[in-house]
């Protein structure tokens, strides 16, 4: 795999069990872990706020309703209710978010990597890739500007989607588009940093080439292959 310099021999939380399928899958050395970012686990301090209003805006519905129960007014009553309600479905999930999120994460390898979600345990060789679709999408008023989404499929058809939800996706999605570039073309890649030639932003690698919704290339057109945050740029041979 390329040496990159951000990755330094650092201890990183890697549970026994994955230790050991890294081992049983041959992936070599451990160069880096993905977590969740911070910003998905940050959140629960909103979902204690939300849960408390929600509460009490709920319970002081219920209190008007008991001590005040005309049924001309209870069905306004429930519809005011109903903002209460959203608070309370909203502020349990924040709340709970790093609970949610605390077992994914993504564990890179010399050789590959591996996927944590849950009880969802898989690894992935650079050489078992089947294909790599990605997509990038930019949101200037969402809570994050850019988002990723890479769709890794495995031979066997296991497919996982890497996405905005892991830190320093973009760092990964590019390490993702390399190795498999390496490993699906036929002949040897140049692979180099980006310079200032067309992008693409969303795109589908596989072992016939490349394709975006406008053109498809093969891995015999393609002289440079070069990924900038997610993103892929193609030079092709000189005709």
């Amino acid at each position: 795999m390329m040496q990159r310099s951000s990755f330094r021999k650092n201890t990183f939380d890697i549970s026994p069990k994955i230790q050991s399928l890294a081992e049983k899958e041959e992936l070599g050395e451990l160069c880096k872990v993905y977590p969740v970012s911070k910003r998905y686990t940050a959140i629960w301090v909103w979902g204690q706020l939300c849960l408390f209003w929600g509460g009490f805006w709920v319970l002081a519905i219920a209190a008007v309703i008991f001590f005040w129960p005309p049924p001309k007014s209870l069905i306004l009553l429930l519809a005011v209710a109903v903002p209460g309600l959203s608070l309370l479905i909203a502020g349990w999930y924040m709340a709970f978010s790093r609970r949610i999120y605390s077992r994914w994460q993504v564990s890179l390898w010399q050789d590959g990597f591996v996927y944590e979600k849950k009880q969802i345990h898989q690894a992935f060789r650079w050489n078992q890739i089947e294909s790599v679709q990605t997509g990038v999408a930019y949101v200037p008023n969402g809570p994050s500007p850019i988002v990723y989404a890479c769709k890794v499929r495995r031979q066997d058809d296991f497919e996982v989607t890497l996405g905005s939800v892991f830190s320093d996706i973009p760092e990964l999605i590019d390490i993702v588009l390399e190795e498999s570039a390496r490993h699906l073309a036929p002949q040897e890649l140049s692979i180099t940093p980006p310079k200032n030639t067309r992008t693409f932003t969303a795109l589908k690698l596989d072992r016939q080439g490349i394709s975006n919704s406008q053109e498809t290339l093969s891995w015999q057109e393609i002289q440079e292959f070069m990924t900038n945050d997610g993103t892929v740029t193609l030079r092709k041979k000189a005709e």
